[in-house]
């Protein structure tokens, strides 16, 4: 008998589930963006039109875990009807079988998936861009928040130099100029933290104001403020200094979006794991090993000039010229920052015992100095890399024109480099290549420990964050699976237990989805710790959810 095609059964389920679709989505994107809305609300993070703007750009992302209940909500209550009406079981009797019935909740579960896979790899990463700008936006009100909870606050960056503040009140006033907010701190003390975390100064004020401006320096939208302190006293490494007021530079407040891969879309995943120095963590740690691998390149530059010429030359800040004279460097085992000890020359096979050095300053003039012991020390308060101090002790400089010379027991130049440094060169190579020349400065068998430590936390983090990358990756494709198998366990339930109540039917397919949907975050924290062997537990649920709908379907197609 010539079978015709079922299309005003399959009309009707796809209208129904279709609307169904809609209702549940909408019900659950609204109450799940609330919930994400109410955290950053209720700590003061935002205030209440951003918090509305905060829930309306928190929808769409929220759609990814929205949509598989919604989807197989929708089929559960369609197909339930169709068989409590016993319209399914006139299709079968009239020929039609299960397979056919349930056409359409596979093209809507396959386009819900297709969907969300689409979504969470393009729209939903631009709109945590938003979010996140939302809460740097409204900076004013964090600090605000944080100083009225009796917290500190970080102003700045803290992987570069920046400002922690703690205020016994915040008040804030109207804006000048172009700043957007005005925050005024009272009994204020700050500490001025530098790039590398050292406390440069401590201070305490009686006012401090601080604007808050748009910044677009950076690669995304941001945040900067400037402060200004009044009434205040700087306690530093030159001791106690009064100041009525002076006023800092413009800092920047990042967000997390460069920290984050859920920001990243699928081809900015596949750059940043390419490249993971773009992300700030791993770029932190692969600035501290190419900055040891270049104090180490300096000591090996000015061991070899002073191996093969007697004298190893540094340019100094200013441009000067120091000139140090020896016949080697050997390395200071006394001091813990990876310091150099001078050789002195050696005189008819014996030590002089006083190394000698020239200063050439403006002009060509020379000044000369002998010192009883001289080290090497890595220079970390520049910005250039490779930069070392010269640290001299019991140094005599000779005097000019008959002044007499001066005797001092300690003398420190720092700010100098070697001629010939290859600092910014090492700077500029990716962290696999500098994994790699740590690798091999390992293989040698003279490997420096500054350095073997700093390639240990530049490896594990960058696996860590490769790791994060593959787990974010079968996350976005594991809900878009689950999607689809979510809607078919919704479909063959409601027509298996047809004489069941909705509820009760619905719960069937419902606690299995849940279990997969769990294991589906579940496996993504245990893939981001451990690697690939997450990916059992993150694909296990789905697995799991597609076997519990299988043998159902069977049961059905059996009766």
């Amino acid at each position: 008998m010539f079978r015709r095609v079922p299309i005003l059964i399959w009309r009707s389920i796809t209208g129904e589930m279709l609307r169904l679709l809609i209702v549940s989505a909408a019900s659950l994107v609204g109450v799940i963006a609330f919930a994400v809305a109410v955290k950053p609300l209720s700590e003061g993070q935002v205030g209440a039109s951003a918090a509305m703007m905060f829930m309306t750009l928190a929808m769409v992302p929220m759609l990814q875990y929205a949509l598989p209940f919604a989807g197989g909500f929708a089929a559960t209550l369609a197909y339930h009807r169709m068989s409590s009406d016993n319209e399914g079981v006139a299709a079968m009797a009239g020929g039609v079988g299960p397979r056919r019935i349930l056409l359409p909740a596979v093209v809507v579960g396959v386009a819900l998936a297709v969907l969300v896979g689409v979504l969470s790899n393009t729209l939903m990463p631009r709109f945590f861009h938003a979010m996140e700008r939302v809460l740097t936006r409204d900076a004013a009100s964090i600090v605000a928040s944080a100083v009225g909870d009796g917290q500190s606050v970080v102003l700045g960056d803290r992987k570069r130099a920046h400002w922690q503040v703690f205020a016994r009140q915040a008040l804030e006033l109207p804006a000048e100029g172009d700043a957007r907010n005005h925050l005024v701190l009272m009994e204020v003390l700050a500490v001025d933290v530098a790039r590398d975390g050292i406390a440069q100064n401590y201070i305490s004020a009686e006012r401090v104001d601080a604007w808050f401006f748009d910044d677009n320096s950076g690669d995304e939208p941001g945040t900067a403020v400037q402060l200004r302190f009044s009434n205040a006293l700087r306690t530093g490494q030159d001791g106690a200094v009064y100041q009525e007021a002076f006023v800092t530079q413009r800092v920047r407040i990042p967000g997390a979006i460069r920290d984050d891969p859920k920001f990243l879309t699928w081809t900015q995943m596949d750059e940043a794991a390419a490249h993971p120095e773009r992300m700030g963590p791993v770029e932190q740690r692969r600035r501290v090993l190419a900055q040891r691998l270049a104090d180490l390149g300096s000591a090996r530059r000015i061991a070899t000039m002073l191996r093969q010429s007697g004298q190893a030359e540094f340019v100094a800040r200013d441009g000067q010229v120091v000139r140090v004279f020896g016949d080697d460097l050997q390395r200071d085992s006394d001091s813990g920052n990876g310091g150099w000890t001078v050789v002195s020359v050696a005189i008819e096979g014996e030590r002089s015992g006083r190394i000698r050095i020239e200063r050439v300053g403006e002009g060509g003039v020379v000044t000369l100095m002998t010192a009883g012991g001289a080290s090497i020390q890595p220079d970390r308060t520049t910005d250039a890399p490779g930069g070392v101090s010269l640290r001299m002790n019991d140094v005599l400089t000779a005097g000019r024109e008959g002044v007499p010379g001066t005797r001092r027991d300690e003398v420190e130049l720092p700010g100098l480099w070697p001629r010939g440094n290859a600092g910014e060169a090492v700077m500029a190579m990716s962290a696999d290549d500098l994994l790699n020349e740590a690798r091999l400065e390992r293989s040698t068998g003279a490997g420096d420990p500054g350095v073997s430590e700093a390639a240990r936390e530049l490896r594990q983090k960058t696996r860590d964050f490769r790791r994060e990358v593959l787990s974010k990756r079968h996350e976005r494709l594991g809900y878009a699976a689950a999607c689809f198998v979510m809607v078919l366990a919704g479909a063959v339930m409601g027509m298996r237990l047809r004489e069941s109540l909705p509820l009760p039917v619905y719960l069937w397919s419902f606690f299995p989805a849940l279990i997969a949907v769990i294991t589906v975050s579940a496996g993504q924290g245990v893939t981001h710790k451990t690697g690939e062997a997450g990916l059992v537990l993150l694909w296990g649920g789905v697995a799991g959810l597609a076997a519990f709908t299988y043998s159902q379907y069977r049961k059905l197609s059996a009766h």
